[in-house]
């Protein structure tokens, strides 16, 4: 399975910068963090001159960054939510707690930032309770779905999990 971005470098030096509000997860925390991400917005937004956020600016960019978009479904069959996952997993680090808390058999070891998936655009701000809700589940959702590559490279200091790119849920 190959790692998949879903950021393209923005192609205009016209930009803005903008705040991005993100839950964040960190190892070491009890509890995940709102943080706002640093994201590049080109003048003239489009399909093909997306925004950019800089994760590194977050996460750092001593490891490796996988992106997964987790989409979740009510049982009519409409979506409710996409949530934008940045993910880091280092093996090298304590589990992280939060995640732990979140879904109880996670040995997820890294740091996880969550932002809501746009209609047109590829990151938007959590805004709302619901918001926050739903980037919750996304985690929890996603925690529980990679579970499994975790089990299966569990004390192997060098392999480097591949994630899924897209969850369904």
């Amino acid at each position: 399975m190959n790692m998949h971005s879903y950021r393209n470098p923005v192609s205009t030096k016209k930009m803005t910068v903008q705040q991005i509000k993100s839950m964040v997860y960190r190892t070491g925390k009890a509890v995940p963090v709102i943080e706002h991400v640093h994201t590049l917005v080109p003048l003239g937004e489009s399909e093909t001159n997306q925004r950019f956020p800089v994760l590194e600016g977050i996460l750092g960019v001593q490891d490796v960054i996988q992106e997964c978009i987790v989409t979740h479904y009510n049982a009519n069959g409409q979506m409710v939510s996409e949530i934008f996952l940045a993910l880091q997993y280092r093996p090298e680090d304590p589990i992280n707690i939060a995640l732990q808390q979140l879904y109880a058999g996670s040995i997820w070891r890294g740091d996880i930032v969550a932002m809501k998936k746009g209609k047109r655009v590829l990151v938007t701000a959590l805004k709302n309770g619901a918001d926050v809700a739903a980037a919750k589940h996304a985690v929890d959702m996603f925690l529980r779905d990679t579970h499994p590559i975790l089990l299966a490279v569990v004390g192997a200091q060098h392999i480097m999990p591949t994630f899924p790119s897209v969850l369904v849920v």
